[in-house]
């Protein structure tokens, strides 16, 4: 069985603010996770749109077999509507949050 891990990075927005660290933020936790040579498999993906980000991830996960370990981490813009989380994905709007961005409960939907 092997562990991979799934990094995303947003710092370029239609919408919100730019977020110059997020690039060096995931090229950070990429050489960190390749140094303990634990990650089979390590999915970089940046500055997308959340139909881009929610394919990607898909498609990443239905590659592997065999996981014991899934490591998941983002870095960008998080907005809280509700009772619900969302990863705010490059277009996402304030006005349709489950089609600009990505859900707390759509990610565990995605990773199971």
């Amino acid at each position: 069985m092997a562990s991979s891990a799934i990094l995303v990075g947003n710092s370029q927005y239609r919408f919100l603010n730019e977020l110059a660290c997020c690039r060096d933020d995931v090229s950070a936790m990429k050489e960190l996770l390749e140094a303990t040579e634990k990650y089979a498999a390590i999915e970089v993906i940046e500055n997308v749109d959340a139909d881009e980000l929610k394919s990607r991830m898909r498609a990443a996960i239905s590659g592997l077999s065999d996981i014991d370990e899934l490591f998941f981490y983002f870095t960008g813009h998080g907005h809280q509507q509700d009772d619900e989380f969302y990863y705010c994905a490059t277009a996402f709007d304030l006005k349709r949050p489950n089609e600009t961005g990505l859900s707390t409960s759509e990610l565990h939907t995605i990773l199971r």
